[in-house]
């Protein structure tokens, strides 16, 4: 929990993003407040380009 809170404040992570999704699956929440895998997919696909 300490390593979230210590987390850029408004910058989502890809470690981040994972749990995130993560924790959605494991409550079973499937609404559209929940991340999808196409807006996962796109965010990673992004950070890769800003990484190079």
């Amino acid at each position: 929990m300490e390593e979230v809170l210590n987390r850029k404040k408004d910058v989502l992570e890809p470690e981040q993003l994972l749990d995130l999704l993560l924790l959605s699956y494991n409550r079973g929440e499937q609404s559209s407040s929940s991340i999808t895998e196409k807006e996962f997919i796109e965010f990673i696909k992004k950070t890769i380009g800003t990484i190079k």
